[in-house]
């Protein structure tokens, strides 16, 4: 069952049966975004209104390698995402919901 497709509280059962590396696996799309809608898409996640910041370092989970900055929690008054996420999604293709997607797209 797709994340975009399940309530707030079946995708995070499901999600708490993964661990970090499945559970982004399991979405990699790899040709999810591409182009101007995928520049899109990252600007305008980074430029969403922080309010907590992490100061842990964070870690790809495909490479080992660390990632560049500390862990961001942001929204945009309708939805959350953590700076790792823009970070998959830039490096990944780490495909979104479509909900979030056309969010973004009709702004």
């Amino acid at each position: 069952n797709h994340p975009s497709n399940q309530s707030v509280d079946e995708f995070a059962l499901e999600a708490k049966k993964f661990a970090d590396k499945e559970y982004l696996l399991a979405l990699y799309k790899g040709e999810a975004l591409v182009g101007e809608e995928k520049e899109k898409i990252i600007e305008y996640m980074k430029k969403g209104h922080v309010h907590m910041v992490n100061g842990s370092r964070m870690k790809d989970v495909f490479t080992g390698e660390p990632i560049k900055g500390e862990m961001l929690f942001m929204d945009d008054g309708k939805y959350s995402w953590t700076s790792k996420l823009i970070y998959y999604v830039d490096k990944y293709n780490l495909e979104l919901p479509e909900n979030f997607i056309d969010h973004i797209l009709n702004q």
